[in-house]
Protein backbone atom coordinates (compact mmCIF):
# COMPACT_ATOMS: atom_id res chain seq x y z
CA UNK A 1 0.00 0.00 0.00
CA UNK A 2 2.85 2.27 0.75
CA UNK A 3 3.94 2.28 -3.19
CA UNK A 4 -0.01 3.13 -4.18
CA UNK A 5 0.06 5.95 -1.87
CA UNK A 6 3.59 7.32 -3.10
CA UNK A 7 1.61 6.90 -7.07
CA UNK A 8 -0.96 8.37 -5.82
CA UNK A 9 0.26 11.49 -4.13
CA UNK A 10 3.13 12.10 -7.25
CA UNK A 11 0.20 11.74 -9.62
CA UNK A 12 -1.83 14.20 -7.68
CA UNK A 13 1.36 16.67 -7.63
CA UNK A 14 1.22 15.88 -11.17
CA UNK A 15 -2.28 16.92 -11.75
CA UNK A 16 -2.18 20.15 -9.93
CA UNK A 17 1.13 21.25 -11.81
CA UNK A 18 -0.35 20.37 -15.31
CA UNK A 19 -3.98 22.68 -13.92
CA UNK A 20 -1.58 25.21 -12.75
CA UNK A 21 -0.69 28.00 -15.74
CA UNK A 22 1.29 29.90 -13.30
CA UNK A 23 3.52 27.23 -12.20
CA UNK A 24 6.45 26.44 -14.23
CA UNK A 25 8.33 24.15 -12.05
CA UNK A 26 7.51 20.34 -12.34
CA UNK A 27 7.99 17.39 -9.83
CA UNK A 28 11.45 16.36 -9.59
CA UNK A 29 12.52 13.37 -11.25
CA UNK A 30 15.94 12.18 -11.07
CA UNK A 31 17.03 8.60 -12.25
CA UNK A 32 16.31 6.20 -9.89
CA UNK A 33 13.31 7.15 -8.97
CA UNK A 34 10.05 5.57 -9.11
CA UNK A 35 7.66 6.67 -11.59
CA UNK A 36 5.08 4.05 -10.60
CA UNK A 37 4.82 1.35 -8.20
CA UNK A 38 2.23 -1.34 -6.94
CA UNK A 39 2.03 -4.64 -5.32
CA UNK A 40 1.78 -7.50 -7.86
CA UNK A 41 -1.12 -8.34 -5.29
CA UNK A 42 -3.11 -5.12 -5.77
CA UNK A 43 -3.28 -4.97 -9.61
CA UNK A 44 -6.10 -6.59 -11.45
CA UNK A 45 -5.37 -5.78 -15.42
CA UNK A 46 -2.41 -4.80 -16.83
CA UNK A 47 -2.68 -3.34 -21.14
CA UNK A 48 -0.88 -2.70 -23.95
CA UNK A 49 -1.96 -1.45 -26.61
CA UNK A 50 0.65 -1.10 -29.89
CA UNK A 51 -0.15 -0.39 -33.34
CA UNK A 52 -0.18 -3.78 -34.45
CA UNK A 53 -0.40 -6.02 -31.26
CA UNK A 54 -2.70 -5.71 -28.39
CA UNK A 55 -2.02 -7.49 -24.90
CA UNK A 56 -4.19 -7.57 -21.80
CA UNK A 57 -3.70 -9.74 -18.33
CA UNK A 58 -6.63 -10.08 -16.25
CA UNK A 59 -7.72 -11.34 -13.22
CA UNK A 60 -10.61 -10.79 -11.01
CA UNK A 61 -9.78 -10.99 -7.42
CA UNK A 62 -5.79 -10.52 -6.28
CA UNK A 63 -5.53 -14.07 -5.15
CA UNK A 64 -6.47 -15.27 -8.31
CA UNK A 65 -3.90 -16.54 -11.68
CA UNK A 66 -3.53 -13.58 -14.87
CA UNK A 67 -5.59 -14.85 -17.82
CA UNK A 68 -4.28 -13.87 -21.20
CA UNK A 69 -5.79 -12.13 -24.44
CA UNK A 70 -3.48 -11.67 -26.99
CA UNK A 71 -5.03 -10.20 -30.65
CA UNK A 72 -4.05 -7.97 -33.38
CA UNK A 73 -4.64 -4.55 -33.43
CA UNK A 74 -7.28 -4.87 -35.61
CA UNK A 75 -9.01 -7.49 -33.32
CA UNK A 76 -8.24 -10.49 -35.14
CA UNK A 77 -6.16 -13.38 -34.29
CA UNK A 78 -7.23 -13.52 -31.07
CA UNK A 79 -5.78 -15.97 -28.69
CA UNK A 80 -6.42 -16.70 -25.24
CA UNK A 81 -4.34 -18.49 -22.54
CA UNK A 82 -3.66 -19.43 -18.82
CA UNK A 83 -0.60 -17.88 -17.40
CA UNK A 84 2.67 -19.36 -18.13
CA UNK A 85 6.19 -18.71 -16.13
CA UNK A 86 7.38 -16.23 -19.26
CA UNK A 87 3.72 -14.69 -19.07
CA UNK A 88 4.26 -13.96 -15.50
CA UNK A 89 7.65 -12.38 -15.25
CA UNK A 90 6.60 -10.08 -18.63
CA UNK A 91 3.55 -8.85 -16.56
CA UNK A 92 5.59 -8.47 -13.10
CA UNK A 93 7.27 -5.88 -15.00
CA UNK A 94 4.94 -3.67 -15.37
CA UNK A 95 4.11 -3.51 -11.87
CA UNK A 96 7.43 -1.23 -11.26
CA UNK A 97 8.54 1.83 -13.62
CA UNK A 98 11.74 3.63 -12.55
CA UNK A 99 13.42 6.55 -14.06
CA UNK A 100 16.59 5.75 -16.43
CA UNK A 101 16.95 9.74 -17.71
CA UNK A 102 14.58 12.22 -17.82
CA UNK A 103 13.88 14.17 -21.23
CA UNK A 104 12.74 18.26 -20.28
CA UNK A 105 9.85 19.42 -21.68
CA UNK A 106 11.64 21.77 -24.63
CA UNK A 107 13.14 18.46 -26.36
CA UNK A 108 10.23 16.13 -25.23
CA UNK A 109 8.37 18.26 -27.29
CA UNK A 110 10.83 18.42 -30.55
CA UNK A 111 11.26 14.67 -30.10
CA UNK A 112 7.64 13.64 -29.61
CA UNK A 113 6.91 14.99 -32.92
CA UNK A 114 9.66 13.85 -34.76
CA UNK A 115 7.86 10.73 -33.05
CA UNK A 116 4.14 10.53 -33.97
CA UNK A 117 3.31 7.24 -34.50
CA UNK A 118 4.74 3.48 -32.91
CA UNK A 119 3.64 4.43 -29.50
CA UNK A 120 2.03 1.84 -27.17
CA UNK A 121 -0.45 2.14 -24.23
CA UNK A 122 0.56 0.54 -21.07
CA UNK A 123 -2.28 0.85 -18.71
CA UNK A 124 -2.22 -0.90 -14.83
CA UNK A 125 -5.13 -1.15 -12.36
CA UNK A 126 -5.51 -2.06 -9.32
CA UNK A 127 -7.97 -3.28 -7.11
CA UNK A 128 -8.58 0.04 -5.37
CA UNK A 129 -12.54 0.96 -7.02
CA UNK A 130 -11.80 5.07 -6.69
CA UNK A 131 -8.02 5.03 -7.92
CA UNK A 132 -7.91 5.37 -11.47
CA UNK A 133 -5.47 3.16 -13.85
CA UNK A 134 -1.90 4.14 -14.17
CA UNK A 135 -1.49 4.92 -17.75
CA UNK A 136 2.01 5.35 -19.34
CA UNK A 137 2.70 5.93 -23.38
CA UNK A 138 6.25 4.19 -24.58
CA UNK A 139 8.31 4.00 -27.70
CA UNK A 140 11.20 1.34 -28.17
CA UNK A 141 13.26 0.93 -31.31
CA UNK A 142 15.81 -1.71 -31.35
CA UNK A 143 18.77 0.50 -31.82
CA UNK A 144 17.96 1.90 -28.25
CA UNK A 145 18.92 -1.54 -26.93
CA UNK A 146 17.01 -1.88 -23.28
CA UNK A 147 15.57 1.68 -23.37
CA UNK A 148 12.52 2.80 -23.94
CA UNK A 149 10.88 6.11 -23.98
CA UNK A 150 8.18 6.94 -21.54
CA UNK A 151 5.40 9.90 -21.24
CA UNK A 152 2.52 10.32 -19.29
CA UNK A 153 -0.28 12.21 -20.05
CA UNK A 154 0.35 14.52 -17.16
CA UNK A 155 3.89 15.71 -17.34
CA UNK A 156 5.27 17.98 -20.63
CA UNK A 157 8.61 15.62 -20.01
CA UNK A 158 10.00 12.12 -21.67
CA UNK A 159 11.20 9.86 -18.96
CA UNK A 160 13.78 7.34 -20.07
CA UNK A 161 12.44 3.56 -18.68
CA UNK A 162 13.73 0.06 -18.95
CA UNK A 163 12.08 -1.35 -22.41
CA UNK A 164 11.15 -4.67 -21.04
CA UNK A 165 7.65 -2.83 -19.94
CA UNK A 166 7.09 -3.89 -23.14
CA UNK A 167 8.13 -7.66 -23.33
CA UNK A 168 4.91 -9.22 -23.11
CA UNK A 169 4.00 -7.45 -26.60
CA UNK A 170 6.95 -9.84 -27.79
CA UNK A 171 5.14 -13.64 -26.20
CA UNK A 172 2.16 -15.29 -27.00
CA UNK A 173 0.14 -17.69 -25.72
CA UNK A 174 2.60 -20.17 -27.02
CA UNK A 175 5.39 -18.69 -24.43
CA UNK A 176 6.72 -21.21 -21.40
Amino acid sequence: MISLSKNILRMLVLLLLAASPACKHETPIEPGDELFGILEEAVLEVSLRAPTKRVSAQRRKPSQAFSYIFEAAKGTNRQRCAATPDLARATAFTFEVRVRGVVEAEQAKAFSASHKHGWTTLVVRGDMVDEEPFRLDLLRDPKWGEQAYARHPLDARLFMVDSKLMHLLDLDCESK
